[in-house]
């Protein structure tokens, strides 16, 4: 007699392996100062005036040493310690990852300007701060196969989503891999972000091979 679903979790003959997973950490930042805020959408607006840019301010790519940003630097580089720790990364100290690089962004409705699906080869991890709300980050499946042959969904999960949107909360970051493709649509009202890319100190590839690396 065939057993039923039910009584296969019940006897615990059922094992569910979540293999591969990605993972996406969000996380506040307590701003030490009450203008602390004001002072970097500020600069950022007057960098963004100045050279006539709506979007990717891209030529201001360390602004994590300009002293309205570096509070929010260290935060972000505290937390991808932690990420790395919990990863297994080799590690000495969750202190050993850099701020590779830190720019700044302004999406304006009017610019009908987008940040189209791209990935951060260039940083073990990615991420973004918001400092003023508007649309939603996407995180796309980083698994291209799984849309050839994709059952219809009865209840949406973490497992079968093809897309995970998270709000531009201001006051809230994220840090995701940098292979991780992801997009920004168009958005109905001004939207004020930090982007960045994390390195971690160390060993890169494995050890003996080709492939191998210190940094």
């Amino acid at each position: 007699m065939p057993i039923k679903n039910t009584e296969m979790r019940k006897e615990g003959m059922m094992k569910f392996n979540s293999l591969f997973p990605t993972l996406v950490t969000q996380f506040n930042h307590e701003f030490l100062f009450p203008d602390e805020m004001p002072n970097m959408i500020n600069t950022i607006r007057q960098w963004s005036d100045e050279d006539d840019i709506i979007g990717t301010i891209a030529h201001k790519n360390h602004i994590d040493r300009h002293p309205h940003f570096r509070s929010l630097a260290k935060t972000i580089q505290t937390v991808a310690g932690v990420i790395a720790h919990k990863m297994g990364y080799e590690s000495d100290s969750i202190y050993d990852v850099n701020v590779k690089e830190m720019w700044a962004s302004i999406l304006k409705p009017e610019s009908h300007n987008t940040h189209k699906p791209h990935t951060h080869g260039n940083g073990v991890f990615s991420g973004v701060f918001y400092l003023k709300g508007g649309s939603d980050i996407i995180l796309q499946d980083p698994r291209p196969q799984v849309a050839v042959l994709r059952p219809r969904v009865a209840n949406m999960n973490e497992f079968n989503i093809p897309n995970h949107h998270i709000p531009s909360t201001p006051g809230t970051g994220i840090i995701f891999p940098g292979w991780l493709s992801h997009y920004v649509p168009r958005t109905s009202e001004e939207r004020i972000s930090v982007a960045f890319n994390i390195i971690l100190k160390g060993n890169y590839g494995q050890e003996g091979s080709l492939a191998e690396l210190k940094l």
